[in-house]
């Protein structure tokens, strides 16, 4: 019997933090599964990999490999291309990410990025017709079975064990592709490449300065202001609007 259907947005915009010594973002924000038994990665994505570990949460790492740096996939991600929607269909548990599939420009140039999916849990997991459930070992199963009075309340007995009871929570980790900027145009990585030396420059002028006396020139990371982003890349474009109106 379906549950009735339900709808929430994952506000990742107003509850990440940046990490400026890395391009891992941690979401802080987690999704209640509601004891559904199976969960579906309904977006697009270069498949999964499961992990298990001694934590009692579910870890699930969205890890976008991208032919433009950090610095600009992090206003892509204020701006909620990576945000996630959910719903609830009998057992299942829905995961999409609507604005996955919006064509993004910056400065002219096309984004590629791919997205994979690194899940670490409690237990065993593993996907099954598309779909990330728990497995148990036949022995457990028959074990369940035998210690039921009946058929009926063996199978209400792994029914209740299907579900999932583990809160989810997210990571996301961007992968600069040079290879693949490469590949797309000799123009483009050479235009990255330039901007990260002078950036690297701009960290320089920083440190001799240190004193009384601080740098002139601003270098971009993960938490610099889209003007300054587009100043030094170009304008950046989802969905055909612009990245500042594209949630007005």
């Amino acid at each position: 019997m379906n549950r009735a259907f339900c709808l929430f947005v994952l506000l990742i915009i107003a509850n990440y933090t940046f990490s400026q010594s890395d391009s891992s973002k941690v979401l802080v924000d987690s999704m209640d599964v509601e004891e559904t038994s199976a969960i579906k990665f309904d977006f697009r994505n270069k498949g999964l990999e499961s992990f298990s570990w001694e934590k009692d949460f579910i870890r699930v790492e969205l890890e976008v490999v991208a032919n433009f740096p950090d610095v600009v996939l992090s206003q892509l991600l204020k701006a909620g291309r990576y945000n996630l929607l959910s719903s609830v269909d009998g057992e299942v548990f829905n995961i999409i990410a609507p604005n996955l599939d919006k064509a993004v420009t910056i400065g002219g140039e096309d984004l590629v990025d791919h997205v994979r999916l690194i899940i670490r849990t409690p237990g065993v997991f593993g996907l099954n017709d598309s779909l990330f459930q728990k497995h148990f070992p036949s022995e457990v199963v028959r074990q369940v079975v035998n210690n039921s009075q009946n058929k009926d309340s063996a199978s209400l007995a792994l029914n209740e064990m299907s579900k999932i009871k583990e809160q989810l929570n997210f990571t996301i980790r961007f992968v600069y592709d040079k290879e693949k900027a490469l590949i797309d145009g000799d123009r483009r990585i050479n235009k990255v490449s330039s901007i990260l030396n002078e950036d690297k420059e701009d960290n320089k002028d920083e440190e001799i300065n240190s004193g009384f006396i601080m740098g002139d020139k601003k270098s971009l990371d993960s938490n610099s202001s889209l003007k300054d982003v587009e100043s030094k890349f170009g304008d950046i474009i989802m969905g055909g609007m612009p990245l500042d109106d594209f949630n007005d």
